[in-house]
């Protein structure tokens, strides 16, 4: 009896086994728990796995570039209320679909880089999926619906500035009970010539300040809908888009109309502001590029900042939030003004003032003023700086006119003259740091090192010594041939 019962269950878990096999069903598709699925077109492909793929909380699903395109329609399920991730390369996936299980909350679909394009159905179909964007995204549903929902508002986010296009040829893009932009989401929804792009029943359509929406109203007929803020005490910035009297910048909600074959553009933007210092000071001589403390710009979208000047040397470096004044200016007293702007009106500006005193410095004395330096050999020299007070003492040394790259002056005045230099004559600069524009010099002769071979003098007494031999040599021969001769 026990035998037949082992049996009977090994059958069983044999004829389990073939099932599996036959429906192709892989063990990652149903699995619960966070698993990271990877298609990478290498090890692992499309034909691995059986669609519907269902994703549960936790779950991502990456698909690589070389991973292409699933042959058919191809359909991504996520679990009722499954937070996941679906990470893209930026190219297309044909045939993809994203559809919503039965939800009884709110839960985040984020969308990295991802780029779908389907012909079995909607893009996504929506219920209570909370589209969260980073980088670059689109849905593109050809003739079918780009986001569709029956009983909840769609809503999109992101806070990286993610961006997704929505777009149908002959159906709507987004067809729900309502449409919220949260964040910094930027979403840009195109539709067939023959339907509205947004479909919400005449719900309407929040947007959060920094976010915006682009619709592209292939209709020749204008599009109106109901715009509500996300927060109060804002204004709406449009382009190519109208508001539709008695609506305000300022109206929440308001009605904005987009004309017939044309792309609006809605903004929601806040108060922009700039906070940084009101004035500063410099010193006339001033020798680099100077700048003012931070300025901090807020507002969002976020501000473009312009400076203007009747001072060209003054400068707006957006890197550094910064104005930097260019060397050369005289005494008095100068202003920028920074403007940021954002569409929110007013802009918002901040006036710098800027004041340049004389340095009192009158100038700058080299001691020695001239020197004889031989090759080979250093000199020191030192500056004075006069003026009224107690100027600062400190120069910058420079030495000019050297043909040799081993004549060089120290930063405390000691000029070493190279052992090869050629130039005979060399100019040694002392310049103010406080005022660039006062500075001495002295004038340095280059002598040959004593003892060399090339001297004047050395040649002159050999030329000497090689006329006494010589005399000296003429002489005995003189007087050896006088004795010779002699009886």
């Amino acid at each position: 009896m026990k035998k037949r019962s082992m049996k009977i269950l090994s059958l069983m878990a044999a004829a389990a086994l073939t099932l599996v096999l036959l429906l192709g069903v892989s063990p990652n598709d149903s699995s619960e728990g966070a698993t990271a699925h990877v298609i990478d077109g290498v090890t692992t492909f499309w034909s691995d796995y059986m669609s519907p793929v269902e994703l549960f909380d936790g779950d991502s699903m990456t698909i690589l570039a070389a991973a292409g395109s699933p042959s058919g329609d191809f359909v991504l399920q996520f679990a009722p209320n499954a937070n996941v991730t679906i990470n893209g390369a930026g190219n297309v996936i044909n045939n993809l679909r994203l559809v919503d299980g039965t939800d009884t909350a709110e839960h985040t679909i984020t969308l990295n880089n991802l780029k779908i394009a389907t012909t079995g159905g909607e893009g996504y179909f929506h219920d209570k999926g909370v589209l969260n964007l980073i980088g670059n995204n689109s849905i593109n549903a050809n003739t079918n619906t780009g986001i569709y929902s029956t009983s909840t508002p769609v809503m999109i986010k992101s806070t990286t500035g993610g961006t997704l296009i929505v777009s149908s040829t002959a159906q709507r893009a987004i067809s729900a009970t309502g449409f919220n932009i949260i964040g910094n989401a930027s979403v840009h929804v195109s539709a067939g010539a023959a339907v509205p792009v947004i479909d919400l029943g005449g719900a309407s359509i929040t947007v959060d300040v920094g976010a915006t929406l682009g619709l592209v109203n292939n209709n020749p007929l204008p599009e109106t809908h109901t715009f509500c803020m996300g927060s109060s005490g804002n204004q709406w910035v449009l382009s190519v888009a109208t508001l539709v009297a008695p609506s305000t910048v300022s109206s929440d909600p308001a009605n904005i109309r987009v004309a017939g074959n044309a792309t609006g553009i809605i903004q929601l933007a806040s108060q922009p502001g700039i906070v940084g210092p009101s004035s500063g000071s410099l010193t006339v001589g001033y020798g680099a590029i100077a700048s003012t403390d931070v300025f901090t710009i807020t507002g969002s979208p976020a501000p473009v900042v312009t400076l203007s000047s009747t001072e060209p040397k003054f400068s707006w470096n957006n890197t550094t939030k910064k104005i930097e004044v260019q060397p050369g200016l005289a005494a008095g007293t100068y202003t920028a003004t920074l403007t940021a702007s954002n569409g929110f009106t007013p802009s918002a500006t901040k006036v710098f003032t800027l004041t340049v005193t004389a340095s009192g410095i009158t100038g700058v004395t080299v001691n020695p003023t001239t020197a004889d330096v031989q090759k080979g050999t250093t000199k020191t020299f030192t500056a004075t700086v006069a003026g009224t007070g107690s100027p600062a003492q400190t120069v910058t040394w420079t030495v000019t006119g050297a043909a040799a790259a081993g004549t060089t002056i120290s930063s405390a005045g000691v000029l070493t003259v190279a052992s090869g230099e050629t130039a005979t004559t060399l100019t040694v600069t002392a310049k103010s740091t406080v005022d660039i524009s006062k500075s001495g010099t002295a004038t340095v002769t280059v002598k040959e090192a004593s003892g060399g071979g090339g001297g004047g003098g050395s040649n002159t007494a050999l030329i000497i010594v090689v006329v006494v031999v010589v005399l000296l040599a003429v002489v005995g021969v003189f007087f050896f041939m006088k004795m010779k001769g002699k009886p």
